[in-house]
């Protein structure tokens, strides 16, 4: 089974793991160490890539959330089981399922999947696309007289004030904040044109995993710092945006710390 087909195989499987948990008793959500929410869904969905990887690859690592699986292979996959597993468990569908294949620490390979409007987003080297439809970000400059939207995924206790960021845009540029409380699912609206930008405190390697499709859609990532994202590590926050409004927002941000 060539990669791609694996990754896609894997992400349809979890989104039927996850739509049997939605809505359900056997959710079961508890709180892990760091104060963010679990469920068994996001335990089972895990456990299954693993398995999958482990059966259809030749000594890969996984990289998860909740589990990994460590090996010394050159390939390394990257697993978010549910990114917005609070929104999830609150039963609100603006969460999805995420799963990178890195190559030497580089991404290849990157499909998101959101089973509830039956939405698979699949980006490789050469190709984007949304349902084998190719999507692209929209090209809006940061003005006054343009309509933008910016995802925000914010928390008081981190270095950079995202608050104060969302201020300055929207009172110097009347920018418009929509918070889904799902950096992955932000991402899918910034690699479509929805959204022109995402802004995120959340700097896990598997937080990020959004960032190679809108990459490969023509759009831009980064941290908070504007450095390189290290999806097999931890980052300094994530920012996505449509390119063009990268380096003038990375100067506020810079402004804001």
């Amino acid at each position: 089974m060539q990669n791609l087909e694996l990754a896609v195989s894997i992400a349809k499987k979890a989104g039927g793991i996850i739509l049997e948990y939605f809505n359900s008793d056997a959710q079961q959500a508890s709180l892990k160490a760091d104060n963010t929410i679990v469920t068994n869904a996001d335990l089972e969905v895990n456990k299954m890539v693993i398995e999958e990887i482990q059966k259809h690859t030749d000594g890969h690592g996984v990289i998860g959330e909740e589990q990994s699986l460590e090996t010394d292979s050159q390939y390394q996959w990257v697993v978010d089981p549910i990114d917005g597993t609070t929104m999830f468990s609150f039963g609100i569908p603006t969460n999805v399922f995420a799963l990178a294949l890195t190559k030497d620490k580089q991404p290849v390979l990157a499909v998101v999947f959101d089973p509830y409007v039956d939405k698979l987003y699949i980006a490789d080297e050469k190709n984007v696309t949304c349902n084998n439809q190719p999507i692209q970000c929209n090209t809006t400059p940061l003005n006054q007289d343009s309509q933008i939207y910016i995802g925000l995924c914010a928390n008081q206790s981190v270095d950079f004030n995202l608050y104060e960021v969302a201020r300055r845009l929207s009172n110097d540029y009347a920018v418009k904040f929509i918070s889904l409380r799902s950096a992955i699912y932000m991402d899918m609206l910034v690699a479509s044109g929805k959204l022109s930008a995402n802004l995120s405190y959340g700097g896990h390697g598997y937080d990020c995993i959004g960032g190679h499709i809108v990459k490969m859609a023509g759009g831009q990532y980064s941290d908070l710092n504007g450095e390189a994202i290290n999806l097999l590590g931890e980052n300094q926050g994530y920012f996505s945006s449509n390119g063009i409004i990268h380096a003038p927002i990375l100067e506020i941000i810079k402004s804001c710390k």
